[in-house]
């Protein structure tokens, strides 16, 4: 697995410096050797292998955030990466335990990778950004357990979130969002 997720981290074309040292700086860890799977709750090891997916409707231009109950932020749906779990297989897993939906992804590989200090459990998740399809008008099933309620942004909306209140990666992901949605 760890030869899967390295290719992915090395499809990615970066949209600006920050994304090229976060690019190299998770082949390093993954080269590295290191466990890339969080073994044990909360947090260990730090770092370890998360995949958001953010869904997109590409008609109307916007994403949808979830109002994460532990974070307090308005996060991308998604969660840790199980031991061995090809990081896809967690978006489809993912999705369709937090919203109901099965995950149509719309580039098989990530658009991004970010490597973020989260805030509750002080540790560093490596993240993988997938985009999947998604209509404003589909009907989703959200998981209270996880979140208090979903939004649909646009993506100028999103890119111009305050960083405090969602992942501070957000707008490159709309940056990298908007370039794939401009060049289809």
């Amino acid at each position: 697995m760890r030869d899967v997720v390295r290719a992915a981290i090395a499809s990615i074309a970066p949209v600006d410096d920050l994304a090229r040292q976060h690019i190299q700086g998770a082949l390093a860890w993954i080269d590295s050797g290191a466990d890339l799977f969080r073994l044990e709750r909360p947090a260990t090891p730090s770092p370890h292998l998360v995949s958001y997916f953010v869904p997109v409707d590409t008609t109307r231009r916007t994403l949808l955030l979830e109002e994460h109950l532990r974070s307090g932020l308005w996060l991308p749906p998604g969660g840790h990466v199980e031991i061995d779990e090809d990081p896809r297989d967690a978006v489809r897993r993912e999705c369709l335990e937090e919203l109901g939906v099965d995950a149509r992804l719309l580039t098989d590989e990530p658009l991004l990778v970010t490597i973020t200090e989260t805030n509750r459990e002080v540790h560093t998740d490596v993240s993988l950004w997938y985009a999947i399809g998604l209509s404003q008008d589909d009907d989703v099933q959200i998981d209270r357990r996880e979140m208090a309620s979903v939004r649909w942004y646009s993506f100028e909306e999103a890119a111009k979130l305050d960083p405090s209140t969602t992942d501070p990666h957000l707008a490159r992901f709309v940056t990298a969002i908007d370039a794939r949605a401009r060049s289809s």
